[in-house]
């Protein structure tokens, strides 16, 4: 896979951007903060903070920056310009997302990755071609996640937000942050930010982050080197009764139990690989 251009840019002054439409692959572009103007294929759009256009080679595609007709300066966004070489996946990829317009929020996992594609793509004498392939995979296959999962006709503000809890409880869930602790992450009180949660992901702050804690033990439990009163600890358990209530009700067996099937398996793994 090549890697053509990748980055951020600002825009200060009106100007006017027609597509060069000189690569065999895509560009995606993620609208990060103001407003501008874009025609894709002759379909014209306001673009705001979280928009993410993804136009392949061919199309017709013209981005305004002005401050006429709804749109702001300065206007800032992240953009990836690629094309395969004989990656069949990236192929797979490309007929799975045609061109397309799209509000996604803004992803702070996905800034994350464009910066590491960037940075890499950047290095004069020793960029690693194997390490940015596997970025730039990671940076699509965490875009498609985010279209897939999409803001399905929400606020893009409130998916925004339920979206930054969610990754704030991903980095954090181990530590027993409050949940007033994740409510400011976002800038909001607990009611306001616990209620637009709920309606996005269908689920409370509260019962997502067990959800986390739990999983995280189970990845601990299949490594088998740690008690399991260790590993409730561990994964943000206050005490192992409440890590047993849990992890029974989620799964339906105790942990012990799943312990007791993990190592058997592992087991039988192992003898019929003699």
């Amino acid at each position: 896979m090549r890697i053509h251009c990748a980055g951020s840019s600002i825009h200060k002054r009106p100007l006017q951007i027609e597509h060069p439409q000189v690569w065999e692959g895509i560009l995606v572009r993620l609208q990060t903060e103001g407003r501008c103007h874009a025609c894709l294929n002759g379909a014209k759009y306001l673009l705001h903070p979280g928009d993410l256009l993804i136009c392949r080679n061919g199309d017709s595609y013209q981005l305004t920056y002005s401050n006429e007709d709804g749109a702001s300066l300065p206007s800032t966004d992240y953009f990836l310009t690629l094309s395969s070489g004989e990656e069949s996946w990236f192929q797979e990829w490309l007929e799975r997302h045609g061109s397309i317009m799209v509000n996604l929020g803004v992803d702070q996992r996905l800034l994350d990755l464009w910066k590491q594609v960037s940075l890499e793509q950047r290095r004069a004498n020793d960029a690693h071609p194997v390490l940015l392939d596997y970025l730039a995979r990671c940076f699509l296959l965490h875009l498609e996640r985010l279209m897939e999962n999409g803001n399905k006709g929400q606020s893009p503000h409130e998916y925004a937000t339920a979206n930054g809890i969610r990754e704030y409880i991903l980095l954090h869930a181990a530590m027993k942050p409050t949940l007033q602790q994740i409510c400011a992450s976002v800038g909001l009180s607990v009611s306001r930010a616990s209620q637009i949660f709920k309606k996005i992901f269908k689920q409370s702050i509260n019962d997502y982050a067990i959800e986390v804690r739990l999983s995280m033990a189970r990845e601990r439990m299949a490594a088998g080197e740690m008690s399991l009163e260790e590993i409730a600890y561990l994964c943000g358990f206050s005490t192992y009764p409440y890590f047993n209530r849990a992890f029974r009700t989620r799964y339906g067996i105790t942990p012990s139990a799943y312990a007791k099937d993990l190592a058997e398996a592992s087991i039988r793994q192992s003898v019929v690989g003699k």
